[in-house]
Order: C-alpha cells, then structure tokens, then sequence
C-alpha cells in the first residue's frame, strides 16, 4: 500500500467519526462510551475495506480415504516387504530369521485382511523360491 493511501485510510476515519463529533464531547455513561467504540470501529472497518487490498483464497481441497483403503495400502506395503525379502534370500545361516520376518509379515496381513494365509516353511524357500513368491 502506498502512503497516499494510507492518507486517504486516515482521512476516510477523520470524516466518520466528524459526523459524530458532538457525541464526543461528553461521556457520562459507559452506555455512550460503548456506543462511541462501534461508532470508532464501525469507522475503522470501514475505512479498512475500502482502502486496503485483499485477495480471495479458498481452502485446499482435502482428499480422504475411507479405512479400509488405509487398510489395503498398508496390506499391499507389508505384501511388497515380503516379497523382496523372499526375492533376495540371503545364505542358509540367517535363513531362520528371515522366516520368522516373514512369518510376522504374515500375521499382520492376516490382522488387516481377515484372510489365511498359509505359513512358509524353511524347505519352501530353500526349493521353490519363485512358487512361493506367486502363491
């Protein structure tokens, strides 16, 4: 905002409350003070709207997912994990804790999902890899 107008902001003030210049000769009661301040703010916002510029905005659209969709994305996510981890098996020696990785992977899918799914034994990821990827 330039000073010119913010000179006429003040100027705009000056004549509003001019017109209402003999009410604030006197103040008696706290009626007419309270009367006086909407007089003063009325003024105040007036002269704001008028001479200060603005801009529209509107919020931002939110998108929601119903709880089962956070279920599925989770599913799908925990499925994803298992997979690399049965895709990239490492030597025989840590084969049993990535079973019991696996295994856990599969309880929680079972929690989100309310579907069985067979447990994978030691000898399926030692033998059929690839089997045990597409079941």
């Amino acid at each position: 905002m330039e000073e010119e107008d913010w000179l006429k902001f003040g100027k705009h003030i000056n004549t509003e409350l001019q017109r209402h210049k003999a009410k604030f000769k006197s103040i008696q009661e706290e009626k007419q003070l309270d009367n006086l301040w909407l007089i003063w703010n009325t003024a105040v916002k007036t002269a704001a709207n008028k001479f200060i510029p603005f801009t529209y905005t509107r919020q931002k659209e939110f998108y929601a997912h119903f709880f089962k969709a956070t279920k599925m994305q989770k599913t799908l996510m925990l499925m994803n994990k298992l997979i690399s981890k049965i895709r990239n098996l490492k030597p025989l020696a840590i084969l049993a804790s990535i079973i019991s990785e696996v295994d856990e992977i599969r309880k929680q899918i079972i929690d989100l999902t309310e579907v069985e799914i067979e447990r994978i034994e030691t000898k399926d990821m030692q033998s059929k890899q690839e089997e045990t990827i597409k079941n």
